[in-house]
């Protein structure tokens, strides 16, 4: 725990936070090209990287783009007393849901929840997300418009970072998910620098098509990859979740103010619910939420209806982790879609 007024003393080095936001731009760079990007020797970016995901404090995530025409939910859970840990792990194990947060409040977790289609979706809030021992509540609202995730999010250590993130709005891609976009999925989900022949393999193709087929979904934003770090090894240990209302036609540039902070971690539309508008910022202290939700809001007509400290992050874009955050382990969302 960080006591109140102590300032937070992230273990990774300013190097280390180099080379989150260098593989951030684009996480299938090569040793060599992170090499010239960081002015540092290719084995050494290598023994770093390697460094950072055998200790479970960095590793990459790939998932199905958040707007390219699955479902995507942000899900309250209300949990019985005592029950809170072990619905938690429950929630874990479900494919589907992608993320599992504990917070303050009158929820207990916070779900991010990706389904192919929405017959899907309906099963998995109501059969296995409400069938779980200790489930008191479930609240869900649909992600409309992701405006801005994770993988747009930076550190800020390179002074010269990209700035080329998500379209505000961007339209759904009208690619479905086939076969070979999810044998391509299945292998990167696990290991999102897994070499081109572990992706050649899976496809039946060459390496070099293989490579060709990696980079078109992604920039065709069919597949998504972030770099994520444990929260117990950076400068930002805490999340602040705000359910927020905006004026419906002033929604989109409301959104575009909020996506453009550097804080901001997650920002989407909300459909089907009270709230229509939804972030995640990060936090450097907690002493600090007041003041970072007022620059959210300043100047703009938004109301915050409801707020929460995301406490600790059980699961992240299927991803597990322990009780210090780090890397553990990987729940496949392919096998969900293709059970």
């Amino acid at each position: 725990m960080h006591n109140r007024g102590m300032k937070y003393d992230a273990s990774l080095s300013e190097s280390d936070l180099e080379l989150f936001d260098a593989l951030q731009e684009n996480p299938r760079a090569s040793w060599a090209d992170l090499s010239r990007r960081l002015g540092v020797s290719a084995p050494t970016v290598r023994r770093r990287w390697g460094r950072l995901e055998e200790t479970g404090s960095a590793w990459i995530s790939t998932y199905a783009d958040m707007n390219s025409g699955v479902i995507n939910a942000s899900v309250r859970v209300k949990c019985q007393p005592g029950m809170t840990l072990c619905v938690a792990e429950e929630l874990t194990r479900i494919p589907e849901v992608l993320s599992v947060s504990e917070m303050t409040g009158s929820f207990d977790l916070q779900l991010v929840v990706m389904t192919e289609e929405m017959s899907r979706f309906r099963m998995v809030a109501h059969e296995r997300i409400g069938s779980i021992p200790g489930v008191a509540e479930v609240h869900s609202a649909l992600m409309t418009i992701v405006f801005h995730e994770g993988s747009a999010w930076k550190t800020g250590a390179l002074a010269a970072r990209s700035e080329n993130v998500q379209a505000l709005g961007r339209a759904p891609n009208s690619q479905f998910l086939g076969s070979r976009v999810r044998a391509v999925l299945g292998v990167l989900e696990r290991a999102g620098r897994a070499p081109a022949e572990h992706v050649a393999a899976a496809i039946g193709t060459s390496k070099a098509h293989a490579r060709r087929i990696v980079s078109a979904l992604i920039q065709k934003g069919i597949l998504t990859q972030r770099v994520d770090l444990a929260a117990e090894d950076s400068s930002w240990p805490h999340g602040l979740a705000l359910w927020m209302i905006s004026p419906a036609d002033e929604l989109l540039a409301n959104a575009a103010h909020v996506r453009r902070l550097q804080r901001t971690r997650l920002c989407a539309a909300l459909g089907g619910g009270e709230c229509n508008l939804f972030a995640i910022v990060w936090l450097h202290s907690l002493e600090e939420s007041a003041e970072v939700e007022h620059q959210v809001i300043k100047g703009l007509g938004i109301s915050v209806v409801d707020r929460a400290i995301l406490m600790h992050h059980y699961k992240r874009m299927g991803h597990l982790l322990d009780a210090t955050g780090r890397h553990v382990g990987h729940v496949p969302w392919v096998a969900a879609v293709e059970g």
